[in-house]
């Protein structure tokens, strides 16, 4: 979301339809995993533990923040057809939900830390693998899975994520069109010329602007 928010007033016309693709991958991917948490995941935790609401409070806080991104993906709709649209006007709206989501974000660390007092009843990592197989996450393989992995922040936690930074550039070098100029992060499209000759470089960064290279 950094990207996007940083991004987003800068956007050149020729540039438009990727970067809307990208924010909408964004959204997807946010919908994507709170709707596994609270259909799928969450009664899991619930029925492993034996305690009821357990989760309630994060699905609680799901809910405060949907108001402002169902406004952020209907923006983008909009944009899909009017490139003279304002990126401020999609700044303005992030703003709108962004602290909710981040209380969220901040909140659920201590909620699923808490969970080690059962041990083992609820395997998280292997429920957690398990949904991921399942639609719509498993759907995302060109899509939010590229973006996730190539949106890493490579300083976080020394560089754990660099290697599935690199993972997904060279599964980059094998895909062709503007889907993945849109989707993949960090340069991205860097790696697919220097790869195969393909197209033009794009970035989308958080930091500096965007800009071909």
């Amino acid at each position: 979301m950094n990207s996007i928010y940083r991004q987003a007033p800068y956007i050149k016309p020729e540039d438009h339809s990727d970067f809307i693709n990208y924010a909408k991958c964004w959204a997807e991917v946010l919908d994507a995993h709170h709707t596994m948490e609270e259909t799928s995941l969450f009664p899991q935790i619930e029925a492993k533990t034996g305690e009821v609401g357990i989760m309630e409070e994060n699905v609680e806080q799901h809910h405060a923040f949907l108001p402002g991104l169902s406004a952020y993906k209907q923006y983008l709709t909009t944009c899909s057809t009017k490139p003279e649209t304002s990126g401020y006007q999609l700044v303005s709206i992030i703003d709108s939900f962004a602290p909710t989501l981040f209380t969220h974000l901040t909140d659920e660390i201590p909620t699923l830390l808490a969970l080690s007092k059962f041990g083992s009843k609820p395997p998280l990592l292997d429920m957690i693998n398990a949904e991921s197989q399942k639609p719509p996450l498993h759907q995302f393989i060109t899509g939010g899975t590229p973006f996730f992995f190539r949106n890493l922040d490579l300083n976080f936690e020394d560089g754990c994520g660099k290697s599935g930074r690199r993972f997904w550039a060279q599964c980059g070098g094998s895909c062709r069109g503007r889907l993945w100029r849109g989707i993949l992060g960090g340069g991205g499209l860097l790696v697919v010329m220097r790869m195969r000759g393909w197209g033009t470089c794009l970035r989308w960064r958080i930091k500096g602007s965007v800009g071909r290279a």
